[in-house]
């Protein structure tokens, strides 16, 4: 394209910035481009020490990183990655962060519950969690050996004792405990029992005949355990139905993530968070964005589309990720990310090419991994600034929870793979059958 910088009126402009950090730390540079709607280059620059571009923009333009994070990639093979925000606004402060997964191990003792049918004890915190089988009377108190997946120097534990159905028997909730290699948590008490909350989903046959339910615990520091059952059986008043026994600790935050894929490429989430209650309900027909299918590029009016459901709640935003292989003239791979106000395509800026030429041609082999559409409080513009922070969690396979902010309130997600592909699997926590006591 041509790459000519234009000008841009600065009475209907104000900066827009994107800050790029690793692990925390400011990168330096990366390749920004600043454009207008129309493609036309506003700014071709580099982040500076503090990891920073700015440039000023109108309404409605894309900011392009490449390269942000450095992908690595096997010797002889050019792969390369650029994160596309789109529907820029003037005033934006947009952050792209990345985190390494570099682990700390510390041993935890913990206190020891003498109930009979305990059979094994769970740690967990923000940090990490981890468990051990119940040493018995002759063992003495139980000893976790756990990884924190993150730089953690203060957090909160939920000591749990477990019967041999995997429930709750007792737990001890002890917050703001300074890491170190190693922790002693055996005084604290574990005579708490656990609280029983009901799950009731209503209009629940947008979801089919079962939906998972997610019940996440959080602190200040993050989520400190989350738990998980089937609401299934659909009955005659369309409802499903569930219930869990918790540790209701002090000034928890309860996030319930509904989710099911009653289309298999497609999984809806539907999530809820507040003060703990000991009842949950929501109308899953009023909450369920529509259905996403056949996602492609269109190389000739270059952009990403879709086709949409008839129906269902109105999304805010988009979020898409691909991977684009090409064998001439040389070959080359890369990455894209992309984030958009909702619709049912979405345009791809004409790039510049003194990098590389990543604007997407028809002979190209592109693989459409993700789809995302999303509903958060405040729209498009409430999360735009950390946007990617779903797509990595996403494709991590964890919890969509990122856009939970204030005290309260509800978000709407909808994440489309192809068949087979569905970012979510079977729970990695222990699934609780219903059963309390």
């Amino acid at each position: 394209m041509d790459s000519t910088v234009v000008d841009v009126d600065a009475s209907n402009a104000q900066p827009v910035t994107l800050t790029v950090t690793f692990d925390g730390t400011p990168v330096a540079g990366v390749k920004v481009y600043f454009q207008n709607p129309d493609s036309s280059l506003i700014s071709n620059t580099l982040t500076d020490d503090d990891g920073v571009a700015t440039a000023l923009m109108p309404n409605g333009g894309f900011v392009t990183s490449v390269d942000a994070f450095g992908v690595p990639v096997p010797a002889g093979v050019s792969r390369r990655e650029v994160h596309i925000y789109s529907g820029v606004k003037p005033g934006d402060h947009l952050n792209l962060a990345n985190h390494s997964f570099d682990s700390q191990t510390v041993e935890i003792t913990g206190p020891i519950d003498t109930t009979a049918g305990v059979t094994t004890y769970e740690m967990s915190s923000p940090c990490g969690r981890t468990r051990v089988a119940n040493p018995g009377s002759a063992g003495g108190p139980p000893i976790w050996t756990l990884s924190l997946d993150r730089p953690c120097p203060t957090t909160d534990f939920l000591l749990t004792s477990l019967d041999g159905e995997e429930q709750i028997v007792h737990w001890a909730y002890v917050p703001n405990v300074a890491v170190g290699p190693t922790i002693d948590l055996s005084s604290a008490s574990l005579t708490s029992t656990p609280t029983t909350k009901t799950y009731a989903l209503s209009n629940a046959d947008a979801f089919g005949s079962q939906a998972f339910v997610r019940q996440v615990l959080a602190s200040s520091h993050g989520p400190v355990e989350e738990f998980q059952d089937t609401a299934s059986d659909l009955n005659v008043n369309l409802l499903l139905a569930a219930s869990m026994g918790l540790p209701s600790f002090p000034n928890a935050i309860d996030i319930v993530d509904v989710s099911a894929a009653p289309n298999v490429d497609a999984e809806h989430h539907l999530i809820d968070w507040g003060a703990f209650a000991n009842s949950y309900a929501v109308d899953v027909g009023a909450r369920a964005l529509p259905e996403i299918s056949a996602p492609t590029v269109d190389t000739t009016l270059h952009q990403l589309t879709w086709t949409q459901a008839v129906g269902g709640a109105v999304p805010d935003f988009v979020t898409a990720f691909a991977t684009v292989t090409r064998s001439e003239p040389s070959f080359s791979n890369w990455r894209v990310w992309i984030a958009a106000p909702a619709g049912t395509s979405i345009a791809l800026p004409t790039l510049p090419t003194d990098v590389a030429d990543f604007n997407i041609a028809a002979t190209d082999e592109v693989f459409i991994t993700n789809v995302n559409l999303g509903k958060v409080p405040g729209g498009y513009d409430a999360v735009r600034a950390n946007i990617f922070d779903l797509a990595f969690a996403v494709l991590d396979g964890r919890s969509p929870t990122t856009f939970i902010t204030g005290a309260t309130g509800s978000a709407t997600l909808e994440l489309w793979a192809p068949r087979g592909r569905l970012a979510r699997t079977a729970p990695q926590k222990r699934i609780l059958t219903g059963r309390t006591h």
